[in-house]
């Protein structure tokens, strides 16, 4: 059966743990701004807690370009190492490589360069997941956060340019939907994912959590995943500033419905 997560921070730990989800999905950008203290204090915790954290999204803020003409290979490693040592004390198993804001390139950039440094980003990212057993998921974003790799095409493509075992896809119902895909035909696409995300669309593309309503189509979209060899789990990622309570453990509910459907 598949697993449901919620997005969060080391701020709503306690509050997802408790709404009925299987884990939490931390903010790798927030969870660096930690000093060691706090994180060594948050690392308490949560083992004296129990709720795990499976994997990490949000990678990077805008201050750190993973691509375009001020992206620095040499800060992108040193961030790696402490994220991915900080993502194995808390047992993680992937990290997801959003990070719109650190993927906007200037209008007259060349592709196939972006592409070059896209490709240089996740292996060195790759490099420092892999002492720890880390998956590095690239991820397609839509077109209103950035402009490279928005369609889910492009983010299998340089999955198989990199061509490296850990690493593989995030696939976001969201960002598909946003840029009008068919997200109910990704069968070529399944075999390279490792985790779902997934939303609703709501006024000016705001992330919102799942309501009842959305039970059918998640259902649907799961069925169809399972089917074509999906085993990972599935994580609702709602905009950083949308009320946990009561939206988040309602969701849950649907989530979990959604996957006793299936």
């Amino acid at each position: 059966m598949l697993l449901i997560g919620c997005c969060g921070n080391t701020e709503s730990y306690s509050q997802i743990a408790n709404m009925g989800y299987d884990y939490i999905e931390l903010s790798a950008r927030q969870i660096m701004t930690l000093s060691e203290t706090e994180f060594q204090d948050f690392l308490q915790k949560y083992r004296k807690t129990g709720f795990p954290c499976r994997c990490f999204n949000d990678f990077c803020s805008i201050n750190l370009p993973i691509i375009g003409p001020n992206c620095n290979l040499s800060a992108i490693k040193q961030y790696a190492d402490r994220l991915c040592l900080r993502g194995h004390a808390l047992g993680i198993q992937s990290i997801g490589i959003g990070a719109p804001a650190a993927r906007v390139l200037p209008g007259s950039y060349p592709s196939e360069r972006a592409d070059q440094e896209m490709e240089s980003f996740l292996r060195c990212v790759a490099g420092a997941a892999s002492k720890y057993g880390i998956m590095i998921l690239v991820e397609a974003v839509h077109k209103y956060l950035c402009n490279y790799m928005n369609q889910t095409e492009d983010a299998l493509a340089m999955v198989k340019r990199v061509n490296l075992p850990n690493v593989a896809m995030v696939l976001d119902y969201y960002h598909a939907f946003v840029m009008g895909e068919d997200i109910h035909q990704f069968s070529d696409v399944m075999p390279y994912v490792r985790h779902l995300h997934i939303s609703t669309d709501l006024q000016g593309h705001y992330r919102g959590f799942l309501t009842a309503e959305d039970t059918a189509k998640l259902t649907q979209l799961l069925r169809e995943a399972v089917a074509n060899g999906y085993q990972g789990a599935i994580s609702v990622e709602a905009a950083p500033d949308c009320r946990l309570e009561p939206a988040g453990e309602l969701c849950a509910d649907v989530m979990r419905t959604a996957v006793s459907c299936m």
